[in-house]
C-alpha cells in the first residue's frame, strides 16, 4: 500500500512483495523478521525506513543504492548481509542495537555520509564492510569484537 504525494508511505509485508519505485517512506510490518534480498534496491527517493526490533536479518542488497536514505534504527538486527546498504550516499545516522553480531562484506560500502558509528555488540566485521566511507572519522567497538576482516575500512581516509 502506498499513498500519493510527497509523504508517500509504504508498508513492507515481506515475501515477494514489490516495493514501488517512487516510495519515500517505509514501515517494516511487525510480521517481518527478515528483509529479503534486493527488496528496496535502487529506490532512489526512499528517505526513511522504520524498523521494529523484531527484524533480525537484512539480506543481500536489500537497500542497495537507496541514495537518499538518511537515517535508520536497527535495534533488533543480528546480521547485515553483503552489500545491504551499499551506495546509500545520504545515510549518515544509523543506530545499531545490542543484538548485532555480524556485518558482512560491503554491507555499508560507499556510505559516504557516515561520520561516526558505534557497534557495541558486534563480533565480526567482514572484508570491505565499510569501504569507501570517506567521511568516517570514528568507530567504536565493544568487548565482543572477535574479527575485523581485511580492508573492512578500505579508503576511509579520515
Amino acid at each position: 500500500m502506498a499513498a500519493d504525494g510527497d509523504d508517500n508511505i509504504f508498508v513492507y509485508m515481506g515475501g515477494e512483495q514489490e516495493v514501488p519505485d517512487g516510495v519515500t517512506h517505509a514501515i517494516i510490518d511487525p510480521s517481518v523478521n527478515i528483509v529479503r534480498r534486493h527488496a528496496f534496491e535502487d529506490r532512489g527517493r526512499l528517505i526513511s525506513v522504520i524498523f521494529h526490533d523484531g527484524v533480525e536479518i537484512i539480506e543481500e542488497g536489500a537497500f542497495n543504492e537507496c541514495v537518499s536514505l538518511r537515517g535508520i534504527k536497527l535495534l533488533g538486527v543480528r546480521e547485515i548481509r553483503d552489500e545491504a546498504f551499499r551506495r546509500c550516499y545520504d545515510l549518515s545516522d544509523v543506530e545499531f542495537g545490542d543484538r548485532l553480531e555480524r556485518i558482512r562484506s560491503g554491507a555499508f560500502n560507499s556510505c559516504i555520509s557516515f561520520r561516526r558509528i558505534k557497534l557495541s555488540s558486534l563480533r565480526t566485521v567482514s572484508p570491505l564492510a565499510f569501504s569507501h566511507c570517506k567521511h568516517l572519522t570514528d568507530v567504536e567497538f565493544g568487548v565482543n569484537l572477535e574479527r575485523i576482516g581485511s580492508n573492512s575500512f578500505y579508503y576511509c581516509p579520515r
